[in-house]
């Protein structure tokens, strides 16, 4: 039999991992620096999506008493749990975001770049303005301190619901236990 509860607690505390990691990377680096662009906005997004799609699926596991299983389908999740209407409006728009043109990267939550060509001297701005001349562009850019931010609001207001579900079920464990 699946631990529902637990596998909620788990997803729960990887969404808070995901979106403490990227929150790190993020303090030591400037978002509009040549550095994160070709680096680690990459990883970033990744990190960002990742912290999405696994408070999503704890939040569904708590609607529904079971797993939505191995899709990482962010709009497909986002669906069963738009029905209940837990769902902050700012998350839903960086859910939104994040799972635009879903299916047609290799990379989830990233975009792609081709590269630049060897004789292209840059200027961060200059390929910002440029990136479809350049054959850069595939997805926007997220905002990473605003989906930060959103995630986080998502995240707290879920703790307050799950937060009273672990009390009780330590309670039970600890009444179990000294049977």
């Amino acid at each position: 039999m699946v631990d529902y509860q637990g596998l909620m607690s788990d997803h729960f505390s990887d969404a808070y991992n995901y979106l403490c990691a990227s929150r790190k990377i993020l303090e030591n680096i400037d978002i509009n620096s040549s550095e994160y662009l070709f680096k680690m906005e990459g990883p970033v997004n990744h990190l960002l999506g990742l912290s999405m799609e696994h408070l999503l699926k704890s939040i569904y596991i708590r609607l529904h008493g079971k797993s939505f299983g191995h899709d990482h389908d962010l709009s497909a999740i986002k669906l069963k749990c738009l029905q209940e209407d837990v769902l902050n409006d700012d998350f839903i728009f960086w859910v939104d975001y994040a799972s635009k043109d879903y299916k047609a990267h290799n990379f989830r939550y990233q975009r792609c770049f081709k590269g630049l060509p060897d004789d292209y001297d840059f200027n961060v701005k200059d390929v910002a303005k440029n990136k479809k001349e350049l054959g850069l562009v595939v997805r926007s850019p997220v905002n990473p301190e605003k989906c930060i931010d959103a995630i986080e609001t998502q995240w707290r207001k879920e703790l307050e619901i799950q937060r009273p579900v672990k009390e009780k079920q330590n309670d039970e464990t600890k009444t179990n236990f000294s049977r």
